[in-house]
Parts: structure tokens; C-alpha cells; sequence
């Protein structure tokens, strides 16, 4: 405690003395003659002979002056009384890290909370408000199309067109490079792939090569969603846009997600019958050309 209050007195006393110091330069300062060089003869030596004595009554005025004012503030500092802190036996915070017991008995520092502090663990700290980002939306797989024949549930099955990166997670920062994103995929998927929505039945490879693109580069489910429109041509793409989310007119759309963009464009474009006529007219022509 009388560390503290001496340490407290030193830093006053350095203050009384920087300002006496500052008041006396001051007081010299404006006792500083300011001579006039046009002036001649007995009247310029006249009001020097003035000037000296009443400079010399002046400058030992304000030493005197300065003395006494010096003399007051020291006065007035040792007659500071000694503040409450150290009176009543109390401490501020001290910046320095603290002892805290170890498990071994002996005292080790904590380097993470000044001393008196610990850290706040349980209800407390869980009752404090804290800056996460919100958790992503679960991911919603739409109603699978029912088919009869097993072997075109695969197809049929948006699942099929999955992409290894399944992230929901949609930020301004991804909205920010989505043009550059777009770009990369064009390159996998190549130059003048889109698609108009004829024949219906290229729905299947449609979708399977711009899945492939989107998994050569790293595109999350999130980002595909509002990248497959920029593959498709019209009169599909207009198709597309009406069912799409927009904030500009507050339509939440139809799709919200890119499984189900996936599974409107499935629904859209092919059916269990028409796919199994195709097959059917496939089966024959490969008939043909072998009894050929």
C-alpha cells in the first residue's frame, strides 16, 4: 500500500514541477524587452537606463513570485491527503497476470485475465450474447418421382445429380465471385453446351454434364442454384426465371434450392413413358444393325 501512494505522490510532484516549470518560462517570456533599432540618441540611452531598472525590479518580482508559487504548490502537495485506494487497503485492477493455483500445489501465472479475474464459464457465460453466423437451412430433398420399372429410378432421381459439395451456405462473398465461378464451370462443361429444352429426353445428359462441371470445380449445391440458369437457352430459360427466387418483386419462387430446380427440370421434360418409348426404338435399331 505505501508503494502505491508514494508511486502516486512522485507522479504528482512531477506534475507540480513540469508546470512551475511551464509558468516561469512564460512569466520570463513576456518580461522580454522588445527594443526599437530605429531609435537614436539620449532618448533610446534614456529608456534603456529605464528599461534596466525596471526589467531588474521585474525579473526579481517574478523570481520571488515564482518562489512563492513554488513554495505554495510544493505545500499544497504534502498536505494532499493519501488517497482512498491505498487507506482503506484496496487495489485497482492490476494489468500485470496474476498467481493462480495449480493443480500441483504450487503457483503458476495465468497469462489471460489480470489478477482478481477469471474466466466466466457455465450459465453465465452462456447467458452473454455472442456474433455467430447463423446456421445454414437443413437440406430438403424434394418427393422422389414414382416410376414403375426400377431400373429408371436412378434416372428419375434427382440424388442422381447431387453434387460432392452438398454446402447450403449462400454469403455475400460467394454472390461477389459467382461470375468468376460461372466462368470456370463453362470451361468444364464447354462452349455452346446450354440448353433450349429440346429433344426433352437431353434432360438426363444435360444434367449429369453440368453436374460434372460443378464437382471439377468445388461448386457448392448453393452456388449451382443460381448457376444452372446461365446454362440454359430460351425458350427454357424464361421457363426457369419465373420459377426462381427473386427479392426485387418478393417472389419466394417455386424452387428454393438445387435439387429441386433439379427435379422441376426432371418433371418437366421426361416422363417413365416416353423414356421407355425411346428405349424401346433404341433396342430396335441396335437389332437392326446386328442382323446387318
Amino acid at each position: 500500500m505505501e508503494g502505491l501512494g508514494l508511486d502516486w505522490r512522485d507522479a504528482v510532484a512531477e506534475v507540480v514541477r513540469s508546470e512551475v516549470t511551464r509558468s516561469l518560462s512564460t512569466v520570463l517570456r513576456s518580461a522580454t524587452p522588445k527594443t526599437d533599432g530605429r531609435r537614436r540618441g539620449a532618448k533610446r540611452s534614456s529608456r534603456r537606463r529605464r528599461y534596466s531598472s525596471s526589467s531588474s525590479s521585474t525579473s526579481e518580482a517574478s523570481h520571488s513570485g515564482g518562489d512563492s508559487a513554488v513554495a505554495a504548490l510544493l505545500g499544497a502537495f504534502r498536505n494532499t491527503p493519501t488517497p482512498p485506494s491505498a487507506r482503506d487497503g484496496t487495489r485497482g485492477i492490476d494489468p500485470r497476470p496474476g498467481p493462480v493455483r495449480g493443480s500441483e500445489g504450487g503457483e503458476r501465472r495465468d497469462e489471460g485475465f489480470p489478477a482478481g479475474f477469471a474466466p466466466v464459464a457455465g450459465v453465465e457465460a452462456a447467458s452473454w450474447p455472442t456474433r455467430s453466423t447463423p446456421p445454414p437451412p437443413p437440406r430438403a430433398v424434394p418427393p422422389k418421382i414414382v416410376v414403375n420399372k426400377p431400373y429408371y429410378r436412378e434416372i428419375f432421381d434427382c440424388e442422381t445429380y447431387a453434387l460432392d459439395n452438398k454446402s447450403l451456405v449462400y454469403s455475400r462473398r460467394q454472390a461477389g465471385t459467382l461470375g468468376r465461378r460461372k466462368k470456370d464451370v463453362a470451361q468444364s462443361f464447354g462452349v455452346g453446351g446450354e440448353w433450349d429444352g429440346s429433344p426433352p429426353a437431353q434432360v438426363f445428359l444435360f444434367l449429369r454434364k453440368f453436374a460434372k462441371a460443378c464437382d471439377d470445380n468445388d461448386i457448392s449445391e448453393s452456388e449451382a442454384f443460381y448457376i444452372l440458369p446461365d446454362f440454359t437457352k430460351e425458350p427454357l430459360r424464361s421457363a426457369v426465371m419465373i420459377i426462381m427466387p427473386t427479392r426485387r418483386d418478393g417472389n419466394p419462387g417455386e424452387t428454393t434450392s438445387y435439387l429441386e430446380l433439379v427435379n422441376w427440370m426432371l418433371r418437366r421434360h421426361a416422363d417413365e413413358a416416353s423414356v421407355a418409348t425411346l428405349v424401346e426404338t433404341l433396342n430396335i435399331a441396335v437389332q437392326r444393325d446386328d442382323e446387318d
